[in-house]
């Protein structure tokens, strides 16, 4: 009987290596693969190519910055409006496989006197 629950322990430890493998090597290949397809989602609603939203953040004058985290996306910047960070955030959030956006972009408000983005 004990050489029994000797083999039911082994099998079992075998899955849990097996499935903690899985997660720790496609882990960051997913987080990856996510966030190339968020960029690209982005892209599309900012009218830029994901090369410049890539090429800007590494010279530190990117608008909005994408960090993706696991499946969780956090987005930061400012936008020229309320209608562009919506869409931008729902273009995110419906990449397949994304769990959560974090939105927290900032809203260029216009001024009052002239009606131009401050």
């Amino acid at each position: 009987m004990s050489r029994q629950w000797l083999l039911i322990l082994a099998v079992l430890a075998l899955i849990l290596l097996a499935v903690l493998c899985a997660f720790v090597i496609d882990g960051p290949r997913i987080e990856s693969d996510l966030r190339a397809r968020a960029e690209i989602a982005a892209a599309d609603v900012l009218a830029v190519s994901p090369a410049q939203i890539v090429a800007a953040a590494a010279a530190g004058v990117d608008p909005i910055t994408l960090t993706v985290d696991g499946r969780d996306a956090t987005l930061q910047g400012r936008v020229v409006d309320a209608a562009t960070r919506d869409a931008v955030v729902a273009a995110v959030r419906d990449v397949r496989g994304m769990r959560t956006v974090d939105d927290r972009l900032d809203v260029d408000a216009p001024d009052a006197a002239d009606g131009i983005p401050a």
